[in-house]
């Protein structure tokens, strides 16, 4: 079978999408920014076909090869993010989206015994479950004090030694104040905060 008539049977017998039907859809919710860093979900409508090309600029693209998602990952010093769908038939630019690209909203702060029959004194840095964000963040430090006299320090994801010590401490109906400092994919630290009643 000659080259040109196997393109002209995929041009008969491919599904026809015009690029008026084509859109994507980004799953965080926010259709017109990309999270630097982060592995921004695309969808793509209808599917992609065999003999498309998805291209983007100043990012990172990849394949959830579950989904059949696409993955784009802006780079961190970027503004902008482009994606492209392309025909490798006619050459012809059937979607192109720019995005204009920002940082990670802050995430939240949360406790191992926030958790049902959770028990532990462990940290956890992350969006709330209803987010469709899922971004990881590093705890770098953490402090907790209940008073300006009685600062304990930490690292990473567990409380040390004195602010367990601390926490031992604290008498029903006073408060706890606890101060993080993390690092997310978009590589900005950041100095969270939460205050717990006991």
């Amino acid at each position: 079978m000659s080259q040109k008539l196997l393109v002209l049977l995929l041009l008969l017998f491919s599904p026809f999408i015009s690029s008026a039907q084509i859109s994507v859809s980004v799953e965080h919710g926010n259709q017109h920014v990309l999270y630097k860093g982060y592995e921004n979900r695309l969808v793509i409508i209808h599917g992609i076909q065999s003999h498309w090309m998805v291209s983007s600029t100043n990012s990172a693209l990849s394949k959830d090869s579950l989904t059949n998602d696409f993955l784009i990952k802006p780079l961190i010093d970027s503004r902008v993010a482009s994606i492209f769908i392309l025909d490798s038939i006619s050459k012809d630019t059937l979607f192109s989206k720019t995005y204009d690209v920002i940082s990670l909203p802050d995430p939240e702060i949360f406790f191992s015994w926030d958790e049902p029959g959770c028990g532990g004194n462990s940290l956890f840095v992350r969006y709330p479950k209803h987010s469709a964000l899922k971004a990881d963040f590093e705890i770098l430090k953490h402090t907790c004090h209940f008073d300006p006299m009685s600062t304990c320090y930490g690292s990473g994801n567990s409380l040390s030694a004195s602010e367990t010590m601390l926490l031992k401490s604290i008498k029903p109906g006073e408060q706890i104040h606890f101060t993080l400092e993390v690092i997310g994919p978009d590589k900005i630290k950041r100095i969270l905060s939460r205050t717990v009643t006991y």
